[in-house]
């Protein structure tokens, strides 16, 4: 398994779910275009990737999940809602889990899982302020 994570406004539905109720009608095969999109849905840009180092983008194979996991005690996979791809995740309800995240930067053993995690906690803030209750992760 891997992951790939994004961020959107998600102006409805409960506190996940999954990526096909962002659009109307079935997800095309190997994605949606934006006019399929539902009202309100917009996919965000993520900011800073380029400063994670060896890989930089928002994306980790399964030694890395757990890895980062490990290093998180847990918050983590709590934060993108355990291990199922092709969903969206609330993020106001997760702030606990940001936390955690902020606070285990400083000790993380390597400097690209340091730089993931700082990107991931700085693009959460961010769209959290900007957009409230609308903001969700994407887990790919």
């Amino acid at each position: 398994m891997s992951v790939e994570l994004g961020f959107a406004v998600v102006p409805f539905g409960t506190d996940n779910g999954g990526i096909n109720e962002l659009y109307y009608g079935q997800v095309p095969e190997g994605g949606g275009i934006a006019d399929d999109l539902k009202e309100g849905v917009v996919f965000l840009q993520t900011e800073n990737e380029d400063t994670i180092p060896e890989w930089p983008r928002l994306s980790l194979n399964q030694t890395g999940i757990d890895n980062v996991d490990n290093e998180t005690n847990g918050a983590f996979r709590a934060l993108i809602g355990g291990t199922l791809n092709l969903r969206y995740v609330k993020l106001e309800p997760r702030r606990e889990y940001v936390e955690q995240l902020r606070a285990a930067i400083p000790n993380m053993g390597t400097d690209f899982r340091r730089a993931f995690v700082k990107v991931l906690v700085e693009n959460i803030d961010e769209v959290i302020r900007e957009h409230g209750s609308k903001a969700a992760l994407l887990v790919f």
